[in-house]
């Protein structure tokens, strides 16, 4: 089929670009899903108001449509086929909307035409053409939104099926609210929307046409581009077993990564550096564009590559999965596995271990190791990364990225360059090595306290609620009471504003009734001992009383609106305090120093439980200058206000 030269220059309306119903196209299964939103949805609709209300007086501009002939697919049918390189959003878009049009609208010989021309043609006789096939992976979901005229009531399994449904209610809803006569609008999308035609015949050009159309337009994650440029590898080097790799993995792929909320450019690319990292290289910078990486290591024009390719989709497709066991999806894994994944995923910082856990899943088989390493990189995890120990000149990165990809591509191998052998011990030796160098005790406490000259405010900690939710599991343990992560680390929701739980102050950072600012309240107000969880409905009412008052009306509420364990514990160290003061001072009048020393006691005693319960609930066997516990006294003549008794 040639296209005549002068229709590259020469706006064609619908009618023209499908040569009347001789012409069909297709979709080929490299490009991107159907990625328009409601956006660009509007802005179609704006165009075909405008051109209906200035009284079809121009041929609207709406696009370039570039397009090759597929020889193949026009044997097989009663029609010229051509793949789609570019324009698909806009041909998919007019698509939808014209067969809801027809749907909406009488049946007479024009809507009849509109099928034949833009749909299927032969359906009368039952040996249908389609005039426009979508990728495999949404052509389901198409069908039957074009075709039945339905809406899709199955399975959305990608963001690409999610926008084709919305295209579909969409457009609905605007043809029977639209002030324009359907008629109006069927005239303006067939005859007054132009379109440029473009079909390159060279496969050198139509290679150059991909690279270029792949990099601009509405941005494609790296995800995107990768899965493209693996079918052109396939179809340029005829490796069909890549290519139907690609076609039956990829599904999956988005599938698992959409049942976690990971449907975003930015989320795709981000599972997208951790695969790379894994499974081909550990540099930071060049993780970050895999895309590229992988055209550069797999050029196109080296066929031999595909075996390893298709291992890299295997691949991806296996840690998309993992994705779905860190975000508690999955039904393989045992009770002890979901629980450490779970504090993984709710800890304030989980990038840097994420490898790790795709590593781990991908080489080690036995539950138990994948346990008892699991439980390693959930406090390796939060001692350096969750309490803010890591900095940007030495992040540990690197070193984890390194455990991770020798685990994946040298288990059960001896390292030439070192003599080791890569297994569970060797991982759970360097786990725990890590810790020891960057992690160990004395620092973990360090950055637990405020130093008496220190500015910081554990307020601002990002970690800071994780720290009590585990502090929380941690009382609840000899209750045998469990705790719901999901539903405490959650953020408010307005349908149950009272279910929220808060990081509060217990002295409240604006009460200065009985102890004035000069007396020094400030910098106890910062301490991590000065903070707890409660509900919302809690806060409201108490959030600035004194330290006092609050900590009896939270004791003498916690039977009629059930709480956290640490709101009940605290009247118990707040009447020891107070003990304490008087017996040792001999307080006479409630001056404001009695209040502040109380007070100040009072956050000594619950800093020194939280911290214990830090060291118990992260402790780690085998680190070197264990603390079996620390004591905390702020009135003792130093500028460290904690001491440690070791093992």
């Amino acid at each position: 089929m040639n296209i005549k030269s002068n229709q590259q220059f020469e706006l064609l309306n619908l009618w023209q670009i499908f040569d009347f119903g001789k012409r069909g196209f297709r979709i080929p299964n490299y490009q991107r899903g159907y990625s328009w939103e409601t956006e660009q949805r509007r802005d179609l609709i704006k165009d075909i108001e405008y051109i209906i209300e200035s009284g079809y007086s121009y041929r609207h501009y709406t696009g370039t449509i570039v397009a090759t002939y597929n020889s193949n697919e026009s044997n097989k049918r009663e029609t010229l086929t051509f793949d789609i390189v570019d324009g698909q959003q806009r041909l998919t878009t007019l698509i939808i909307l014209l067969s809801t049009i027809i749907h909406q609208s009488a049946e007479d010989e024009l809507n009849k035409n509109i099928r034949k021309t833009f749909i299927a043609d032969g359906e009368e006789t039952g040996n249908s053409v389609r005039k426009f096939i979508t990728g495999l992976e949404q052509d389901d979901i198409f069908k039957k939104i074009v075709i039945h005229g339905q809406a899709y009531d199955g399975n959305i399994k990608t963001k690409s099926d999610k926008n084709l449904t919305n295209a579909f209610e969409e457009f609905e809803n605007w043809l029977k609210m639209s002030s324009h006569n359907i008629e109006d609008i069927k005239k303006c999308v067939l005859k007054h929307l132009g379109f440029l035609l473009y079909a390159p015949k060279k496969d050198s050009e139509i290679g150059i046409m991909f690279e270029v159309i792949n990099n601009r337009g509405k941005s494609l994650s790296q995800l995107e581009k990768i899965k493209n440029y693996l079918i052109y590898f396939s179809e340029k080097n005829n490796v069909s077993d890549l290519k139907n790799t690609v076609l039956e993995k990829w599904p999956y792929i988005l599938s698992r990564l959409n049942n976690v909320g990971y449907t975003s450019n930015e989320d795709e690319d981000r599972f997208l550096r951790n695969c790379w990292i894994v499974f081909e290289d550990t540099n930071k910078s060049k993780s970050y564009h895999p895309y590229e990486q992988l055209k550069y290591n797999y050029p196109p024009d080296e066929r031999k590559h595909h075996h390893k390719l298709a291992k890299f989709v295997h691949f991806i497709s296996s840690a998309a999965l993992t994705y779905e066991r860190i975000f508690g999806k999955a039904n393989d894994l045992s009770h002890l596995e979901q629980l450490y994944l779970n504090r993984i995923r709710f800890s304030p910082q989980n990038a840097s271990v994420i490898p790790l856990i795709i590593a781990l899943y991908e080489r080690i088989v036995d539950k138990t190791f994948r346990e008892s390493l699991l439980d390693v990189i959930e406090k390796l995890n939060f001692r350096y990364y969750g309490v803010g120990i890591a900095n940007r000149s030495d992040s540990g990165q690197g070193t984890l990225f390194m455990m991770a990809h020798k685990l994946y591509n040298k288990y059960g191998s001896i390292l030439e360059e070192t003599g080791e052998y890569i297994d569970e011990k060797w991982l759970h030796f360097n786990l725990i090595n890590f810790v020891n160098k960057r992690a160990n005790d004395n620092t973990f406490v360090h950055n637990l306290t405020l130093e008496k000259d220190e500015s910081g405010d554990f307020y601002r900690w990002h970690g800071l609620k994780y720290f009590l939710m585990r502090y929380e599991e941690y009382l609840r343990g000899d209750r045998g009471e469990s705790v719901q992560y999901d539903k405490i680390m959650a953020n408010r929701d307005p349908r149950y504003p009272n279910d929220f739980f808060h990081r509060e102050h217990i002295w409240a950072l604006s009460e200065f009734k009985y102890v004035k600012e000069e007396d020094e309240p400030i910098y106890h107000k910062r301490r991590i001992g000065n903070f707890f969880l409660l509900k919302e409905a809690q806060n409201i009412k108490m959030s600035n009383h004194p330290v006092h008052i609050k900590v009896k009306k939270y004791w003498e509420d916690r039977k009629n609106d059930p709480n956290t364990l640490m709101i009940r514990e605290m009247n118990e160290f707040y009447e020891q305090a107070t003990n304490y003061e008087c017996k040792v001072n001999k307080w006479q009048r409630k001056t404001s120093k009695y209040w502040r020393n109380i007070n100040i006691r009072f956050l000594d005693m619950r800093e020194e439980k939280l911290i214990n319960a830090a060291l118990e609930i992260w402790r780690l066997p085998g680190l070197s200058n264990n603390y079996k516990k620390i004591e905390i006294d702020f009135f003792v003549n130093s500028n460290v206000i904690y001491r440690p008794t070791k093992e």
